[in-house]
């Protein structure tokens, strides 16, 4: 998840209070990832975690406050640490967390502290989407009064060693849990090991903000049964299907052809997921991927389509290196593509499938 780096604007200004990330109280959260990143066990693991801390932060900053990312998918909860914890998303495992540190502070004798009353209210509440809270006035500003509490409590000491060390298990964590979906990939097509690396880091990325492509690994492996999505069963794209042994551009084009977050245009969705894949590829050396003629022909078309539609909506998204993927696999030569945007009841019946529960 992506919060929106602007300053938070004063309660008494604002008609909705604001739980932007304040850019401005950052020294302390930088200097906690740089130190969680030395704790680390791998090459792999670092590169993530520089990963992460682009797409989810600017160099960790936010980690220790509490704030609501404005996701278009109107699913995200309240959030906060390294990789950003939601309420909403991941309501057990980050209340769990929350609640430790609450607990924690409260022995530290921190200053503003969480009273009983707004910890039970916090248990009923905290699962709820920011979307949904914000009907709610009452509970919307209740939130905004705890939060000076809740960052305090973030910002304790004892509140700092448990969002570092959460985070650094959940690292280790996603690096298991992506091992079996790596061997099923290097299995069905031994050619794909020279991309081990972009696979796994973008795997990675996908777990933390997507949840994973467990879909992809079963089309990979050949599995019978496959479920299709909200957008193939509404008959908007087809069922997702390899053309050949699993390769590099595969992963690309299962993110932007099956599933709401990769497909929809001219939203902050696609270009959130075109966002993300661009700092994958900032830590691949893109000339190395092996890429076939199926990579090169999706890559050079329907791929390089997407990056100029993506370009005319959200003319200042970073994509230097999605288009140098695109050029490399063009031979050395840029593409412009056919920046010609989805046509209205088009966009109108993607995101109407895609705002159903």
């Amino acid at each position: 998840m992506t919060a929106i780096l602007i300053l938070s604007a004063p309660f008494a200004a604002a008609q909705t209070p604001s739980f932007d990330i304040n850019t401005q109280k950052c020294g302390l959260e930088k200097q906690l990832a740089d130190h969680a990143r030395s704790r680390l066990d791998n090459d792999l693991q670092r590169d993530f975690h520089d990963i992460l801390m682009v797409n989810e932060l600017t160099g960790g900053c936010g980690s220790l406050q509490f704030t609501d990312a404005k996701m278009d998918s109107h699913e995200n909860g309240f959030s906060f640490g390294l990789s950003q914890f939601d309420l909403a998303t991941r309501a057990e495992e980050s209340l769990a967390t929350l609640n430790k540190i609450i607990a924690c502070s409260r022995q530290e004798h921190v200053s503003p502290g969480i009273s009983d009353a707004d910890f039970i209210f916090l248990q009923k509440n905290a699962h709820f989407s920011t979307y949904v809270l914000k009907d709610d006035k009452k509970k919307w500003d209740r939130f905004y009064e705890m939060r000076p509490a809740i960052e305090a409590a973030l910002q304790s000491k004892c509140g700092r060693l448990y969002v570092e060390n959460s985070y650094i298990a959940e690292m280790r964590s996603f690096e298991k849990k992506i091992a079996p979906w790596w061997t099923v990939i290097q299995t069905r097509n031994p050619g794909a090991v020279p991309a081990e690396r972009f696979f796994k880091l973008y795997e990675l990325d996908l777990e933390n903000v997507f949840g994973g492509t467990e879909g992809f690994r079963k089309v990979v492996n050949r599995e019978e049964g496959i479920p299709c999505g909200r957008l193939c069963a509404a008959k908007i794209v087809p069922v997702f299907a390899l053309d050949g042994p699993v390769s590099a551009s595969d992963l690309i084009r299962y993110m932007f052809t099956t599933n709401c977050y990769g497909y929809i245009p001219q939203q902050t969705r696609q270009q959130d997921a075109l966002r993300r894949l661009n700092t994958v590829l900032g830590k691949i050396d893109l000339h190395s991927l092996p890429l076939g003629e199926s990579d090169k022909h999706y890559l050079t078309t329907d791929f390089a389509d997407i990056l100029a539609r993506n370009k005319k909506r959200f003319p200042n998204s970073p994509d230097e290196h999605l288009r140098e993927l695109v050029t490399v696999a063009n031979g050395g030569a840029p593409v412009s593509g056919d920046d010609t945007l989805m046509d209205e009841a088009s966009l109108k019946a993607a995101a109407e499938v895609c705002s159903k529960k």
